[in-house]
């Protein structure tokens, strides 16, 4: 029995990565296959010891690992004394070999929003202690693009919606609920040359074996006057999120950019609008020839060229009633107004990855590029991405969370 006892301690770590291995999330397959391969020394070498010291009690953590039936307050009361467990073993055990490795991160998330959040719940549940740097100021504020959308109304399992707020707070939550450690604090640079990587804050170092990149990417503006006052009043940089709320159906709306994006989110528009009105600020689209084929095709669309936006105006309500256009070729104000409900910009997305510092594989729009095998990988073993920061096609919270 004693045997029995041994092997099972021993092999624990790597029942618990062949488990997630044949999970349905090949986000955490990727990320433990990693690190229990070469990179996941450290957890491996000390948990090892630990275990042998409490194996039938982790082996039982491990089946319960991804077995829910048990209420909730016993989940985590198990999860808290076993982690206090380790906690002292890390400090008090005699024989713990692991030294200097202790400092060193499972995992450490930079970002937040839905792809930052879903990554520290899921490495979260499995056991990964994960540590994630919400941001501060930084490509905006903590909880990523949602936290300035008045309403979500597309998100799986809220019929009635959800403020872009709340569903962040509800899912900051859960991540703190399985063990986040979380940092309101911008990520300034990384170092990649390095084993394990170095993660530099304003306020802290750490190191880490695996890091994952959720920084996402930044709506591009035209900072108009009144585009605060507007902002998600008429005013929205997703067209595909906010096109089919109510307030702008069977209504007049406008659409700002001349390239694919901007050729694309005034198509998709035409299914609410009454009519689409495309400002495009040269004398030609920028897009590829078949989208310009389908907007200069399309009656439901009136392509606007030379022309640019310089402010907006609202009803009574506070919510964007029409807009002042200046002519871009001869820089004069256009005398009447655009009578339009709703404004999407479709001038692209900034994605965050200044403070990488090049060290990993970006297109030419500076968004990381990753594996086709698995869509998490980048160029450095060991460094994931996850959500827009990579993504430039859909761009929506479910498919950054699923991402």
């Amino acid at each position: 029995k004693e045997k029995k006892d041994t092997m099972r301690s021993t092999t624990s770590f790597v029942s618990t990565s062949t488990s997630l291995r044949t999970s349905k999330s090949s986000f955490c397959r990727t990320i433990c296959t990693h690190l229990s391969s070469s990179s996941f020394s450290t957890i491996a070498r000390g948990g090892r010891s630990r275990r042998r010291s409490n194996n039938s009690k982790s082996h039982n953590h491990h089946h319960q690992l991804f077995h829910h039936s048990q209420p909730r307050q016993q989940q985590h009361r198990h999860r808290k004394l076993r982690n206090d467990k380790i906690r002292a073993s890390s400090s008090t055990s005699p024989d713990n070999d692991v030294g200097e490795d202790d400092d060193v991160k499972n995992v450490v998330i930079i970002g937040s929003g839905p792809a930052g959040y879903t990554a520290a719940i899921y490495t979260g549940r499995a056991n990964l202690a994960p540590v994630c740097f919400e941001g501060f100021q930084s490509g905006g504020v903590a909880g990523g693009q949602l936290m300035s959308t008045t309403e979500v109304e597309n998100y799986p399992g809220f019929p009635e919606g959800v403020t872009g707020p709340e569903l962040m707070e509800r899912m900051r939550q859960q991540a703190l609920r399985w063990g986040a450690e979380l940092y309101e604090e911008d990520v300034v640079s990384v170092d990649f040359s390095k084993r394990p990587f170095e993660i530099k804050s304003e306020d802290r170092t750490m190191r880490a074996n695996a890091i994952i990149l959720a920084t996402g990417a930044t709506a591009k503006r035209l900072r108009i006057p009144s585009e605060e006052k507007f902002w998600s009043k008429g005013i929205s940089a997703c067209a595909i999120c906010d096109g089919a709320s109510p307030a702008f159906a069977q209504k007049e709306l406008a659409v700002v950019g001349g390239g694919d994006s901007a050729c694309e989110e005034a198509i998709y528009l035409t299914k609410y609008a009454s009519k689409v009105h495309l400002l495009v600020r040269g004398e030609e689209m920028r897009a590829s020839k078949a989208m310009r084929d389908r907007v200069l095709d399309s009656s439901d669309v009136i392509v606007h060229y030379n022309t640019s936006v310089e402010d907006a105006a609202g009803n009574a309500q506070g919510f964007l009633e029409s807009l002042k256009l200046v002519n871009t070729k001869t820089n004069e104000s256009i005398p009447e107004p655009l009578k339009v409900a709703g404004m999407f910009y479709g001038i692209g997305h900034t994605p965050n990855t200044k403070f990488l510092d090049s060290q990993l594989g970006t297109d030419e729009d500076g968004f990381i590029i990753v594996s086709d095998h698995d869509k998490t990988s980048t160029s450095v073993e060991g460094v994931f991405s996850a959500g827009d920061v990579h993504d430039k096609e859909w761009r929506q919270a479910i498919t950054a969370a699923g991402s």
